[in-house]
């Protein structure tokens, strides 16, 4: 004869659960914290989640202003990283592109020192894809771009709106259908927004400091991906079990 007592609270996902029974919790990702030369600073452990502030949290960076007090929670479901926005209006949290990220409607895209925000006419694409009508041609009609980037926070420029009128338009500080050549971060041919059927589809070309979207609420997080906090570099290490 067995009783069994159940404790909603000891759940298996539980890492206070797991430390009461003594099992020894198990590592599945790491947390580095990585320097302007790319060097590692210091690594955490992701067991359940760790949180992230410039006051509060698990992991602190007291002389980032760009933080809010508690940031961002890092936590595991189901054997996948994610991301939480926990900073109640600060919305600093970007993920760096890898490979392409089709961009939806009100996306924050930074490259370099520039801050963009995607707009497009909704519906537009999709018309357009279903009929067979070329991106420039839809624009032509409406006399207006379909979609586009508009400059947010520009640091000394003056805001701009970049059309999106092209199958592939390209962004760089040198080399570019858009360049920015005041913007030492941005690499001399950074990154490009392509249009496929009714999407767009922003890809890096291999910039040294990268390509970010920011994130709106929670969001997957990529092994080996990159996230950057406020001014904190950060890159996730999958845990060889």
């Amino acid at each position: 004869m067995f009783e069994i007592l159940w404790d909603p609270g000891q759940l298996e996902g539980s890492g206070e659960a797991r430390a009461r029974s003594g099992q020894r919790p198990v590592e599945s990702f790491r947390l580095q914290v990585i320097d302007t030369l790319g060097a590692v600073k210091a690594e955490h452990a992701i067991v359940d989640s760790l949180t992230i502030g410039r006051s509060e949290g698990d992991i602190k960076f007291p002389l980032d202003p760009g933080l809010a007090p508690l940031n961002a929670r890092v936590f595991v479901d189901d054997g996948q990283l994610f991301i939480k926005d926990l900073s109640n209006g600060a919305d600093n949290i970007f993920l760096r592109v890898s490979g392409g990220y089709t961009l939806q409607s009100q996306d924050i895209i930074l490259m370099g020192r520039q801050e963009f925000q995607f707009r497009e006419i909704s519906g537009a694409m999709s018309v357009a894809a279903g009929m067979g009508i070329a991106l420039a041609e839809v624009s032509r009609t409406l006399a207006e771009p379909v979609a586009e980037l508009h400059r947010l926070h520009p640091k000394g420029s003056v805001p701009a709106r970049f059309p999106l009128s092209l199958d592939q338009v390209y962004f760089g500080r040198v080399k570019g259908t858009y360049t920015f050549p005041e913007d030492k971060l941005m690499s001399r041919a950074h990154a490009r927004i392509v249009q496929r059927a009714e999407d767009f589809i922003v890809e890096d070309l291999g910039s040294r400091n990268g390509t970010f979207v920011k994130v709106r609420g929670t969001a997957p997080l990529a092994a080996n991906g990159t996230i950057l906090l406020g001014d904190q570099l950060l890159r996730i290490i999958p845990t060889s079990v």
